[in-house]
């Protein structure tokens, strides 16, 4: 399989050296990514639709609540060492671990509901 790739390898660099990527089509341009090239063709009209709707796929949308979820932790965890009187005596990274947690079992089982 090396030697395939050290073929494949060579083969590229002497084109490029010959010149032969050159002027081609679409040089400097940035890449059409509005359509998924591996979308059913079947679906790729409804998908357009949904996607210029603002509506995404069930697991990007879930992304964004994650995401969401986790930004407002990291807050969260921030004001409560900011504003805890109990700090005394506990390292803030075990504060923090116990909260972080917290916040992860609660991720955890979220996911096991749905």
């Amino acid at each position: 399989m090396k030697r395939w790739e050290s073929l494949v390898d060579q083969k590229i660099r002497e084109a490029m050296e010959q010149g032969e990527f050159d002027n081609l089509a679409g040089a400097g341009e940035p890449i059409n990514l509005s359509e998924n090239p591996y979308d059913d063709p079947d679906w790729r009209t409804a998908h357009r639709m949904l996607r210029n709707a603002g509506f995404a796929p069930v697991w990007i949308e879930e992304r964004k609540d994650i995401d969401a979820e986790l930004e407002a932790t990291r807050i969260s965890l921030g004001t409560q060492l900011e504003d805890s009187n109990e700090c005394a005596g506990h390292s803030i990274s075990s504060i923090r671990a116990g909260a972080m947690g917290q916040s992860c079992r609660e991720f955890s089982n979220r996911g096991c509901r749905a």
